[in-house]
């Protein structure tokens, strides 16, 4: 995965340590647009190929997806360079987004205002939100590559 190759470059720079969880940078900002619109289309399309309809908002794409795959919040996996388990979707609820959603939102639509949302911990969660989205369907669908940074990690 390109994205994956991008966020491991990233990383020879800053260290991935809990010291470094808040650090933010262009990069970070750059990785996490470009890994949440992909994100978003590859479940819109998913949600479209399964309901026959593009879901409305984000909030329906997390409904479908639920039904898609009911264990969604339960996804965790391993992120090699900290042996740490990264859980994207944990957080996201009907009624709350996951915190890389809402940063991803906040770049996208005033990104110089909110670069300080571009940090090492969001580049990590939305590149782990759509290596586990992507691994899943071709888990059902193709053989699925390997990958150096992640793992799926049983829940």
């Amino acid at each position: 995965m390109v994205l994956e190759s991008e966020l491991e470059t990233a990383l020879r720079y800053v260290e991935p340590h809990a010291d470094n969880a808040k650090t933010y940078s262009l990069e970070f900002a750059r990785q996490i647009l470009t890994t949440c619109a992909q994100f978003e289309t590859v479940a819109r399309l998913l949600c479209s190929w399964r309901f026959h309809q593009s879901p409305r908002g984000i909030q329906q794409v997390l409904s479908h997806l639920n039904e898609i795959w009911p264990g969604l919040a339960g996804w965790r996996t391993r992120f090699y360079p900290q042996n740490e388990v990264v859980a994207p979707f944990a957080e996201w609820t009907s009624s709350k987004m996951p915190s890389w959603w809402l940063a991803y939102n906040k770049l996208k639509h005033e990104p110089t205002k909110n670069l300080p949302f571009a940090t090492l911990t969001v580049a990590v969660q939305s590149v782990a939100a759509l290596g586990l989205t992507t691994l899943h369907y071709l888990r059902h669908n193709a053989q699925p590559g390997s990958s150096r940074l992640f793992d799926l990690v049983p829940y």
